[in-house]
């Protein structure tokens, strides 16, 4: 009888051991993915594109490490950029516009400013766009 106990109280032991390590906590995920998490949300990746449109009404956000999100819409578009662990949320993202085009593109490059001192912390080149859509509802 003792040697069943005993058994049974390592494989318990064990599990709770090894349990913590197996299950996905919250708390291991980086700041950059938790918000990338929270922006995407329960929408569903589509085929990339190589440019999005960013009229005065998009709003483009840095992601920690993780890359540079635009939101049109109900849309929001993922780009990792060519670097995107040096990206901060902290830092002022810089768009040189020339002429009307309200397009961003992949190849453009953007820099990155420190918001206390104003100066150049990074550029980072444009990859490809990924759209996240909100999945159509099935008609029943």
């Amino acid at each position: 009888m003792r040697p069943i106990i005993a058994s049974l109280a390592s494989v318990a032991a064990l599990g709770l051991v090894a349990g913590p390590a197996l299950a996905k906590d919250d708390s291991q995920q980086t700041r950059g993915e938790q918000q990338l998490e929270r922006l995407i949300g329960d929408r569903v990746a589509g085929d990339p594109e190589r440019c999005v449109t960013t009229f005065a009404n998009a709003r483009i956000t840095i992601v920690d490490g993780e890359g540079i999100v635009v939101r049109n819409g109900s849309t929001v578009y993922l780009n990792r950029t060519s670097n995107p662990e040096s990206l901060d949320a902290d830092d002022i993202l810089v768009i040189r516009r020339y002429g009307i085009d309200s397009n961003l593109c992949e190849n453009e490059q953007l820099e990155t400013y420190s918001r206390s001192g104003n100066f150049l912390t990074g550029l980072v080149s444009l990859e490809e766009f990924v759209p996240y859509a909100r999945a159509d509802k099935d008609e029943g």
